[in-house]
């Protein structure tokens, strides 16, 4: 699906990504981890077509340079944290804004953009909630919604940024459980994710990042080791698996900057 040599990408001067090789499988649900700074947020931007770099990105075997814009929004969906929104917009005018990339400029909204919308809303348990206004829905259910609006838009990678930052444990799971749902349904999901215990319970593959380089990739029972946990998270941990062979992270305490570099 995804596929990066020797990416790069710089922000007003200062190299953010340095130098990263993989690739994504189609139908693989990725975890992107590392600790602020990393360069988690704008490699998500970066396969979304909104930043510019050096090196080659390729979506499907095709620079993602040469890809047409609108061609691009009907193969990626971006899902962030639910955003602040300025006006109270009901549900099914956010979903429905997922069918814009597949219309022509000024081309209307027809009677089966908005049977798509409904099937998206289906999907995540939202159908009785298409018209009520976005501001009286919980925060699950709001990132539902955002989540509904990738459904609508049928792009068949979806990248996720920190999608369950701000959500409660049960809506965390919730969330997460609908995402790995959509993977089994064969889309691609590239997430991003601060909970390290969370990424190794959903995520098939994990991507590391420590200061804009990439440090690991493998599965999580390969790459959550105590050592990188330290190096790169600086917490002494201790690793202990679950009877499904789930690895589980008990952090111990905080390492210093002195010790992380002896």
């Amino acid at each position: 699906m995804v596929a990066a040599s020797g990416l790069r990408v710089a922000l007003g001067g200062r190299t953010i990504l340095d130098g990263l090789t993989f690739e994504i499988p189609a139908g693989s649900f990725v975890g992107l981890l590392g600790p602020n700074g990393s360069g988690k947020t704008t490699l998500i931007r970066t396969i979304s077509g909104v930043l510019p770099y050096a090196g080659t990105l390729s979506l499907r075997g095709r620079p993602l340079r040469n890809w047409p814009r609108r061609a691009l929004a009907r193969q990626v969906a971006v899902v962030r944290q639910a955003p602040t929104l300025a006006f109270d917009f009901t549900v099914e005018d956010i979903v429905l804004l997922g069918r814009a990339p597949h219309k022509g400029w000024l081309e209307p909204f027809t009677a089966a953009d908005r049977a798509r919308v409904r099937e998206a809303l289906a999907a995540v348990d939202l159908a009785d909630a298409a018209h009520r206004l976005i501001h009286t829905l919980s925060g699950g259910e709001q990132q539902r919604v955002f989540l509904a609006q990738a459904l609508a838009q049928e792009a068949s990678l979806l990248l996720l940024d920190e999608p369950t930052a701000h959500l409660d444990v049960h809506y965390q799971f919730e969330f997460l459980d609908r995402v790995r749902a959509l993977v089994a349904e064969g889309r691609t999901v590239v997430a991003v994710f601060h909970d390290l215990s969370l990424a190794a319970r959903y995520a098939d593959r994990l991507l590391v990042l420590h200061r804009g380089r990439l440090v690991a990739d493998g599965p999580p029972a390969e790459v959550l080791a105590e050592a990188l946990i330290a190096r790169v998270f600086r917490m002494a941990a201790r690793i202990h698996y679950l009877p499904d062979g789930l690895p589980c992270i008990q952090y111990l305490h905080p390492i210093t900057e002195n010790a992380t570099s002896a």
